[in-house]
């Protein structure tokens, strides 16, 4: 049986009840416990962030080299990478690790959004300065769903890397390139290296995010814009029966009936 790490780096801490805690949404933590492959090891990361920049990345990018030197050093045959904000299905182990196992991919992703943009994490194109996500070919993305494709990369939010590619390759930051993170910089050196990168469409991760309020955001082919929100806490209306939502730089998203919370009661279903 293959000895796995599964690596969990928390957020940056966060005042909670007035004390320092490091992030890790409760549905993350069950979903890892949730796994139904028999054995692998777990190490939640925290406090480990010596950096200062405005957007986090040397911290991330640190991290993960830390995690990936553990593997080489403790005679793991695989990193798999979770990340604090995820909700992952309680086959994505076993199905990522038959892609490794049979030889089809050397790093094998599960599908999440990213928050900012709600894109798909299949890249079918990524260099140092450009990417195209599946989500921007909707007929290609629903003719890949629930399958296994070939993909460009990216990110570590629910990921297994064989310990092969962890020999040879190493987590990190590109100054020439200063707003790029880790994960995109490891997938360009994968397509460098000649590694086999495949995404699981059926591994169908849902992302957490508090912004612009408490919600789960999930990867749907058959939503308007190829995404949904499952809202944690509803959506408050006025007593007009108005939404009043400060969206922002996100742009428009759907929003459903059954998602509005007026005086803290959820409206009555529809009839059918």
């Amino acid at each position: 049986m293959p000895k796995i790490l599964l690596f969990c780096p928390l957020s940056p801490e966060k005042d909670y009840q007035g004390k320092r805690q490091p992030q890790l949404f409760g549905r993350t933590n069950e979903s890892i416990f949730r796994q139904d492959y028999p054995q692998f090891d777990i190490w939640f990361s925290k406090g480990d962030n010596p950096y200062f920049d405005n957007n986090g990345r040397h911290n991330i990018a640190h991290n993960y080299a830390k995690a990936r030197q553990w593997v080489l050093d403790n005679g793991y045959d695989y990193l798999f990478c979770v990340e604090a904000d995820m909700i992952i299905p309680p086959d994505a182990l076993t199905k990522l690790l038959d892609l490794c196992e049979t030889g089809a991919a050397d790093v094998a992703y599960g599908l999440y959004c990213f928050r900012n943009t709600s894109t798909w994490s299949a890249w079918t194109i990524l260099t140092m300065t450009y990417g195209r996500s599946i989500r921007k070919d909707p007929e290609l993305a629903k003719a890949n769903w629930g399958k296994v494709m070939d993909v460009a990369g990216v990110g570590t939010g629910c990921t297994l890397i064989k310990r092969e590619v962890l020999e040879r390759l190493e987590f990190h930051t590109d100054e020439e390139y200063p707003d790029v993170h880790h994960d995109w910089v490891f997938a360009y050196d994968l397509q460098q290296a000649g590694f086999r990168q495949k995404c699981d469409l059926s591994v169908v991760c849902g992302h957490i995010s508090m912004t612009p309020l408490p919600r789960v955001i999930w990867p749907d082919p058959d939503a308007p814009r190829m995404y949904r929100n499952d809202f944690i806490q509803g959506i408050e209306v006025n007593e007009d029966g108005e939404v009043v939502l400060d969206i922002g730089s996100l742009g428009e998203f759907d929003i459903t009936m059954g998602d509005l919370v007026m005086k803290g009661v959820r409206p009555a279903a529809e009839p059918e």
